[in-house]
């Protein structure tokens, strides 16, 4: 029926341009109205097609279409010449097609109740006569009496066993819940999926830097961008075994105060300690500890002190929503010597599993570049050290020439 009625609008538009033509009357002004017609109802189709796909609207929503659909049809051929416009046929059409494509006698007395009061107002108008305007109505009344039968007819039809016409409108409704439902899951296996091809990007991003400067800023930014989060920080372990914020973003000084410190004293030396992951959210009734088993109680430790970091928190919100603390370790450490921390999501408002996952395998790529770049330097400081050692033993056999390599390195 979709198809008939888009025949019968394309039509009527060729139409009612060669009957402008060959009547001689102002194709500019008839012309306008026709094309404005088939414009508008393009556009509500598109509308109607793009956003409620093969589904049924509402009861009242299917009305008020067909109401301001056979309106404009009506408009159209009051001022294209009443009765002896080319439009009159389509509306009669129009009539029968909205009882047979809805199925509904509703619809048809929507229709006639548009087409008369449009009629009616063309009559003010001067644009039908007396008698034009008795045969207008009289149609109506013809092709509404037919409109009725077919629309009574079909509408058994739809109805038989009395309750199939409501499980149909249910089935409808099912589809598409599950088309939405499916198209939700596909998008979050498509953000996932890329997200973790990502995580090769920063892989090989991470081992190709030289400078541990720029090794923790990518973290960072890595971490800002995959997680989307207000915050992030890589803190690491000094040398007086004290957990110090090495690079972070959108976190303000006296929070980096607080959340450094020794690791027996500070907030987050706990982590360090067991080697295991902590998720806080504050919208939660409790703390999630993954593996802490006998050390549970932290849950309390970690409620009371992200109160006092809080204070110190710059970015929107001022306050720790959430975050998540994951340690930085490799195979080969017996003890984690950092930590990668992320706090509040910016468009949701918990972390998944996925989540968790991502920033773990991030934190391990990132411990695995730290630790390179520190044997990298400690190779390349044993190299030094024995070419220099070389070069002194070299030296000492001359008078004139020894310590010389001492002088170029202090110089």
């Amino acid at each position: 029926m979709l198809a008939a009625r888009w025949l019968i609008y394309l039509g009527g538009g060729v139409i009612a341009l060669l009957y402008s033509y060959f009547s001689g009357g102002s194709v500019i002004t008839t012309s306008i109205y026709r094309l404005l017609f088939v414009l508008v109802s393009t556009l509500a189709y598109l509308a109607y097609l793009s956003y409620f796909g093969h589904g049924r609207l509402p009861l009242p929503m299917r009305l008020g279409l067909i109401f301001c659909e056979v309106s404009l049809v009506s408009l159209v051929v009051a001022l294209t010449g009443g009765l002896a416009s080319p439009f009159v046929s389509m509306l009669w059409l129009l009539v029968i097609l909205n009882s047979v494509d809805h199925g509904e006698q509703l619809g048809v007395a929507a229709a006639l109740l548009g087409c008369l009061g449009l009629g009616a107002m063309a009559r003010g108008m001067g644009a039908y006569s007396p008698s034009q305007l008795g045969g207008f109505w009289l149609g109506l009344v013809a092709m509404g009496a037919l409109g009725f039968v077919l629309g009574g007819r079909q509408s058994s039809e739809v109805s038989y066993g009395g309750d199939a016409g409501r499980e149909i409108d249910r089935a409808h409704r099912i589809a598409r819940q599950q088309s939405r439902e499916r198209k939700v899951r596909e998008e979050q296996l498509y953000y996932e999926r890329r997200r973790f091809e990502g995580l090769v990007e920063v892989a090989n991003s991470l081992a190709s830097l030289r400078s541990r400067d720029e090794l923790l800023n990518q973290i960072v930014d890595r971490a800002l961008e995959q997680m989307e989060v207000e915050a992030a920080a890589v803190m690491l372990l000094d040398e007086e075994n004290n957990l110090m914020v090495s690079e972070a973003r959108g976190v303000s000084i006296p929070t980096r105060q607080r959340l450094e410190g020794p690791v027996a004293e500070c907030f987050l030396g706990r982590v360090l300690q067991t080697g295991d992951i902590l998720t806080f959210d504050e919208s939660q009734t409790h703390d999630v500890l993954h593996h802490y088993g006998e050390l549970g109680a932290f849950s309390e430790v970690v409620r009371g002190s992200h109160q006092a970091l809080n204070q110190g928190f710059t970015n929107r919100g001022e306050t720790f929503r959430n975050f998540i603390v994951v340690p930085l370790f490799t195979s080969q450490d017996r003890f984690s010597f950092g930590l990668l921390f992320v706090a509040n999501l910016r468009s949701r408002d918990c972390y998944s599993s996925n989540d968790v996952g991502y920033l773990r395998i991030l934190a391990t790529n990132a411990a695995i570049a730290l630790r390179n770049l520190e044997a990298k330097a400690r190779i390349e400081q044993t190299h030094f050290e024995m070419i220099q050692a070389l070069a002194q033993a070299i030296e000492a056999k001359d008078l004139y020439t020894s310590n010389h390599v001492g002088r170029v390195r202090d110089l």
